[in-house]
């Protein structure tokens, strides 16, 4: 009786440790057809595998997938799977990804080992993805998986995963790699959590980018990838040409970038006088032991460009609700902006312009440039302002819009100076208030940290004279930014990412573990 109870209890023992990988099955799709594929995945349940065997396949229509599952083809050229899902129309309806993955926590994720062939194009820019990733599981991997052809964004990513895309290939022209939103980070919406949340630099919270290559001849613009919706990145020992990250701007409510690691990573310019490497428009992180390397004719023009693209357009809904004219520049009237409310000058404009310069009625006290920093003049009769670049005694130029609106000046319009620093999300600033709701409450300044950006260690052909390049008068070396300055205390998380050591096998058995017969 002491025999038969001390294995029962032994194989109880093992039954609880190793469970799930006991209960995980295995299922082969039949052929590389989508409905064959679908087909397994519609057998599989959270932990399970699904196998693609070594062949090809066109789909026309989107696979879904719901489940923790492994999705694994033979290997990179062995299972080719061609896009010809719909990418949209002009109004971007009928736009899907070839892929699409929902998976929520505890459960987790990898797909590995294929080929992705984009086929239908993507005409209207509608950017559903070849693969579209959503959730909130905290252990996903996409790994040796290459991207050829491309008709829009490799990689979509929505929710608030974390996890890591390693050792893939990119190959499209002027096609994202992959764009990064944290959306619903702690359930909140357009990337509000993420900004009312600590940075956490150096951790596992983030999407990691790692061991991948990323080519494309016009990649200006586009680059290997984009962040918004509060998106917090890792992006190491890549090899690239350009990388932006969103500011809380042109995505109009949804957030910019919240946070970035960039390091140990070879950019190489792909046109001449290539106006940056990487381009900043928010958030706060570190830039450092990067190689940005020049190519015949094609060269860096610019490493690191920062700016706040509020300075020069305006973006609903970050104006006043119900504003007149065109609100939500960062120009003193911004609700959640820091602003002083003190209007420094005003009075009307003595003349017309199209060229971005008022000419005032009775000024001739002001001193040349005495604007210059964090000051904006506001056009009170069309309802419109920008940064204020220069200005002398009786005249100020505004900054040009980058998005084509409106900066012309009539005689007569009406004008105010006010001042507003920080803008609301950008580049070096961190965490402050939760805001909720597709008109932003409270509001208010969001009161955000200052957490200034650092790089050092990086190279331009070699050399290290790396700086970084801020486009706004507002983004100030040595408060919002470092050059060739270590960030304090601040060490990277260990690489390789712990998901690419094993992904998807079983833990190891213990060693340590005796049965005693009796």
């Amino acid at each position: 009786m002491n025999r038969k109870l001390s294995w029962l209890l032994f194989a109880f023992f093992l039954s609880a440790l190793f469970g799930s990988q006991v209960k995980a099955n295995t299922y082969t799709a039949a052929s590389c057809s989508e409905s064959d594929v679908a087909s397994a995945v519609g057998q599989a349940m959270n932990g399970d595998t699904v196998i693609i065997p070594a062949c090809s396949g066109t789909w026309t229509t989107e696979l879904v997938v719901n489940v923790g599952i492994t999705l694994q083809g033979q290997g990179i050229g062995n299972t080719v799977l061609i896009d010809n899902v719909s990418k949209g129309n002009s109004s971007c309806g009928s736009a899907y990804p070839m892929i699409s993955f929902t998976v929520n926590a505890p459960n987790v994720f990898r797909i590995t080992g294929f080929t992705l062939q984009g086929s239908a194009p993507d005409t209207y820019v509608c950017q559903p993805g070849h693969i579209s990733l959503s959730g909130t599981s905290t252990a996903i991997q996409v790994d040796h998986v290459s991207f050829l052809n491309q008709q829009t964004v490799g990689i979509r990513t929505h929710g608030s995963l974390l996890g890591v895309v390693d050792n893939c290939a990119f190959q499209g022209n002027h096609k994202q790699g992959i764009i990064v939103q944290m959306d619903t980070w702690g359930g909140s919406s357009y990337g509000d959590g993420s900004w009312a949340a600590s940075t956490q630099l150096g951790t596992g919270n983030f999407l990691f980018i790692e061991t991948n290559t990323f080519t494309d001849p016009s990649a200006v613009g586009a680059g290997a990838f984009d962040v918004f919706g509060g998106g917090r990145v890792v992006f190491r020992h890549n090899t690239a040409s350009f990388i932006v990250g969103h500011g809380t701007e042109s995505a109009q409510r949804m957030r910019g970038m919240r946070a970035f690691e960039i390091y140990d990573n070879t950019f190489t310019a792909v046109e001449p006088a290539q106006f940056a490497g990487f381009y900043v428009r928010s958030g706060t992180g570190v830039i450092h032991d990067n190689q940005f390397v020049d190519s015949g004719s094609n060269y860096y023009n610019g490493i690191i460009n920062t700016i706040t693209d509020r300075d020069n357009s305006a973006f609903p809904p970050w104006g006043a609700p119900g504003g007149s004219g065109n609100p939500g520049a960062c120009d003193g009237t911004g609700p959640y902006d820091t602003n002083t409310g003190t209007v420094s000058a005003s009075g009307t404009a003595s003349s017309s312009s199209s060229a971005n310069n008022l000419v005032a009625n009775g000024s001739g006290a002001w001193a040349t440039n005495q604007w210059v920093g964090n000051y904006a003049i506001r056009n009170v009769t069309q309802g419109w302002g920008a940064l204020i670049s220069s200005n002398n005694g009786n005249s100020i130029t505004n900054v040009g819009s980058a998005y084509g609106q409106n900066r012309n000046w009539n005689s007569g319009d009406a004008f105010q100076v006010m001042s507003a620093y920080p803008c609301i999300d950008q580049v070096g600033r961190g965490q402050g208030a939760l805001l909720s709701g597709s008109v932003p409450t409270p509001t208010g300044s969001v009161g955000e940290g200052l957490e200034p950006v650092y790089q050092w260690n990086n190279t331009h052909n070699g050399s290290s004279d790396v700086t970084i390049s801020s486009q706004s008068s507002r983004i100030v070396a040595n408060r919002d930014y470092y050059d060739n300055t270590q960030m304090p205390g601040y060490t990277p998380y260990p690489y390789p990412h712990p998901l690419t050591q094993g992904s998807g096998t079983p833990p190891i058995p213990p060693t340590n573990l005796t049965a005693t017969v009796q």
